[in-house]
């Protein structure tokens, strides 16, 4: 914790300047203690930036609006049923104030997710990658979406709070372990949060209770990570049978989903 003056006391005749200077170095002192909590230590990777609330970002003059360019895909889980294979993708936001990660996808499986005939696959992502992510989001807890979370002990892992309290006491919702590992450090939201300057959180229920989209403003408009808001498939997505469904069809934006290697902007099908 960094020291700052404190306000003066014990003098009733420090003037207004004074202690108008004192009220804010408080006030400076509790938003830092609060940004403390989540700030990312740069343990043994000293590329790794540490997390930061937007309004500093904002006073260190980034820029909310990032390139097109810099959100890109990776192919980090394959599900083979029946002979037809399922993709599964995760996202990286290239962000001034470090990587972001959306969903980790699978780095190894475990016989308790190969029901039914269900075989999968891990596809971990590059070392190199793996090693700049300085914050994650989860768009929800299920196994193909946390698998890799284990990677990133001390990264601040951002979640909404009911999704991680249904992936901690549901039956058959996720595997545990994979969620709630040595390091952990989940940022639990209730609603909408901007976590770095043009990377928003959106609630999207529906796939589960606490599912979450990630909305990207680029130089080319708003770009939508919507994990499996759409279920498997745009033609879920289209029909807009849940409220994440249906404030996904009212951005109208590029749209990417977990499990559809291809993004498009959503329609609602009449």
């Amino acid at each position: 914790m960094r020291d700052y003056p404190a306000p003066a006391e014990n003098n009733l005749f420090a003037s207004s300047t004074d202690l108008q200077a004192g009220a804010a170095a408080a006030i400076r002192t509790l938003a830092w203690a609060e940004t403390d909590e989540l700030r990312v230590a740069e343990r043994s990777n000293p590329q790794i930036k540490s997390y930061v609330r937007p309004e500093e970002a904002a006073e260190k003059g980034v820029n909310a609006v990032l390139s097109r360019n810099d959100v890109r895909r990776h192919l980090t889980s394959e599900m083979v049923f029946s002979g037809d294979s399922l993709p599964g993708f995760s996202d990286t936001i290239e962000h001034p104030e470090g990587l972001v990660l959306v969903d980790t996808g699978l780095i190894d499986t475990t016989p308790a997710i190969e029901d039914d005939g269900e075989e999968w696959h891990p596809k971990r992502l590059p070392d190199e990658l793996v090693s700049r992510v300085a914050v994650v989001v989860n768009t929800h807890l299920h196994f193909d979406h946390c698998g890799g979370n284990r990677l990133f002990p001390g990264i601040p892992i951002h979640v909404q709070r009911r999704e991680l309290a249904d992936a901690r006491t549901k039956d058959d919702y996720t595997v545990r372990e994979w969620v709630d590992f040595p390091g952990s450090t989940y940022v639990e939201h209730d609603g909408e949060a901007e976590i770095l300057p043009g990377v928003r959180l959106l609630p999207a229920p529906g796939h589960t209770a606490g599912h979450q989209i990630v909305v990207v403003e680029t130089d080319e408009g708003p770009v939508v990570l919507g994990g499996d808001v759409g279920g498997h498939s745009f033609e879920e997505l289209e029909r807009g049978d849940t409220p994440g469904q249906r404030l996904v069809l009212e951005l109208a934006a590029p749209t990417y989903l977990a499990h559809v290697a291809e993004g498009r902007v959503p329609h609602l099908r009449s």
